[in-house]
């Protein structure tokens, strides 16, 4: 992303930046800033494929998202924590077999080498 940028224009460690959520496969991000109206016709970077805007083959306001469909989006999720019987919220009941000890010092997602207990229940 900083390939051939001066560096007042280059994204740094633990610089601020504003990072869109994902549309027509590029997830805008540009540096940060207070003002953001406009930010949908500011040039910023896919920070996927470090392409600029520019380079990308719509037009800047075409990978933001509007505020509503992301209120929308979030209002129609589903809700997976509670049964909803005779419009009544009922907290689902999670029953665990085993027991596995995973931590930020783990590096295996998928369930190798995993340290693991099974209970007795």
């Amino acid at each position: 992303m900083n390939h051939d940028k001066p560096l007042n224009k280059q994204i740094k460690p633990f610089n601020s930046i504003l990072v869109g959520s994902e549309k027509n496969n590029a997830i805008p991000s540009l540096p940060f800033s207070r003002d953001i109206n406009g930010i949908q016709y500011k040039e910023f970077i896919d920070y996927r494929s470090g392409k600029s805007s520019s380079e990308l083959p719509l037009p800047s306001k075409e990978y933001w998202k509007a505020l509503e469909e992301v209120l929308i989006a979030y209002v129609r999720h589903n809700d997976n924590k509670f049964d909803y019987i005779d419009n009544i919220a009922r907290r689902k009941r999670v029953f665990a077999n085993r027991i596995r000890y995973i931590g930020k010092e783990n590096h295996c997602f998928n369930g190798q080498n995993a340290k693991e207990s099974h209970s007795a229940a």
